[in-house]
């Protein structure tokens, strides 16, 4: 794992960012389940320190991206499953009452731990930031006015668009709070149009794309002075939501369903053969190791004063290898260059994965499939195709979010929203690939025996 190009790609490992940690956490949260689970297994107990790295990883995962609800399925799963056969096998029989909740507050450990670990961020944001939330984006009034904005059932005037200049000019009309920023809003939906996007005519008309709409409004009310504090922010965002509601119930606008993340755009008709296409897209990408290699680059967008910044916080240099192209752009003194730092051995190693990683994929999934078919046909393989289950369940859920963003926000298959994805898909293969072998290898030496 430590090899694999997502380790040291352009996207995860340079920049200060979560994602340079996102692997490892991941890895954390599946191996310390399948540790806890193969602990009681084999040694009939709970493993309390396997617990803990399951939780450090999931917690540390919750916090630290807004998507990690992929994760939950499988530790809902894996508890159940082990839960059941330690009723199965008697586990709890001979033990006192005491002693069977210290193993089942062992075994639900990360779900315990969610609310206790949120409290004191919530306390901290709110001290600080006067924000009494741990996450903007999915607790407090500005995920509300999103699913506000995107329950308002007008007709998209292109792809990717669900929240156009047509419907906010019509919210203008009904909330006196948004329409205070009007100018503001207006400018910034401009500015997002003109630079990002996949649709040209949203240029023309001034239409933001889903994937981008929320920073836009965020950048507006910012704009306006709301930001001060998170106090501000969230009663100014509770208006908003408070005169869409009124609207929805006076009949001035129309509601539709929406989805359950407030950055989901509602679902459309006749969607779901695109989503399992490009789930098959999702899964082909990750195992072909597409785009995974390492680039000489300069902060993009503050600069040699953004790489200063991080050098008087971390209190150590910054290694900067700069392209041709860079020491053009960047030819001020402060932005030197280090020839002698090279990426040519994780280029190279990148280009070694790209080409046994798609067969590794392909090998460990026809495994899967073989393990399946003996466990129909002798019952064998149990812990190894629960665990199979467990990994290609979390794949599928990180597989299927990344596919919804495709189709109805912005560009999404890229190894910056799937990094999570790489060392996953890459242990399914290997423990799929291993486990075939050992059943080889054990019906072989049975075979022999019996001949003797």
């Amino acid at each position: 794992m430590l090899f694999n190009p997502i380790m040291a790609s352009s996207e995860v490992i340079q920049r200060v960012y979560r994602n340079s940690i996102t692997p490892a956490q991941v890895l954390l949260v599946f191996g310390g389940q399948f540790g806890f689970y193969l602990r009681y297994q084999y040694g009939k107990k709970f493993s309390m320190k396997w617990a803990i790295v399951t939780t450090c990883g999931f917690i540390s995962l919750w916090f630290s991206r807004e998507d990690t609800i992929w994760v939950v399925p499988f530790l809902i799963v894996s508890a159940s499953v082990i839960f059941l056969k330690a009723i199965i096998h008697g586990f709890f029989h001979n033990v006192k009452c005491k002693k069977r909740v210290q193993y089942i507050i062992i075994l639900l450990l990360p779900f315990l731990a969610l609310p206790v670990c949120r409290l004191p961020i919530t306390l901290i944001n709110g001290v600080v930031y006067n924000s009494w939330t741990d996450n903007e984006l999915t607790h407090g009034a500005f995920p509300k006015v999103m699913k506000a904005l995107y329950a308002i059932d007008m007709e998209e005037p292109t792809p990717y668009t669900s929240i156009s200049r047509e419907k906010i000019e019509k919210v203008y009309e009904i909330s006196p709070t948004l329409a205070s920023i009007q100018d503001s809003l207006d400018a910034v939906m401009d500015l997002y149009a003109a630079q990002s996007g996949r649709i040209e005519e949203n240029k023309k008309y001034g239409n933001v794309e889903n994937g981008w709409f929320f920073w836009a409004l965020r950048d507006a009310v910012q704009l306006e002075g709301y930001y001060k504090d998170g106090r501000t922010a969230d009663r100014f965002y509770q208006a908003i939501y408070n005169e869409i509601e009124i609207a929805f119930k006076n009949g001035k606008l129309r509601q539709q369903a929406t989805m359950p993340s407030a950055l989901m755009p509602p679902w459309q008709s006749g969607m779901l053969s695109s989503l399992l296409s490009t789930i098959v897209q999702a899964d082909a990408y990750v195992s072909s190791e597409n785009e995974l290699f390492l680039l000489d680059r300069i902060a993009v967008d503050d600069g040699s004063d953004g790489i200063a910044r991080f050098e008087w916080i971390t209190g150590r240099h910054a290694v900067r290898a700069v392209s041709s192209i860079d020491s053009y752009i960047y030819s001020d003194s402060s932005a030197y260059i280090d020839s002698n730092f090279s990426y040519s051995f994780f280029n190279s190693l990148a280009g070694i994965f790209r080409i046994i990683s798609m067969p590794l994929a392909l090998i460990g999934k026809i495994c899967s499939l073989i393990l399946l078919l003996l466990f129909f046909i002798k019952k064998q393989n149990v812990s190894i195709l629960l665990m199979l289950s467990g990994i290609a369940g979390g794949l599928l859920c990180l597989y299927a979010g990344v596919a919804y963003n495709e189709l109805r926000s912005c560009s999404s298959i890229a190894y910056m929203y799937l990094c999570g994805a790489y060392p996953l898909a890459q242990v399914f293969s290997i423990l799929a690939i291993i486990a075939v072998v050992q059943t080889l290898i054990a019906f072989k030496t049975i075979n022999l025996i019996k001949m003797e």
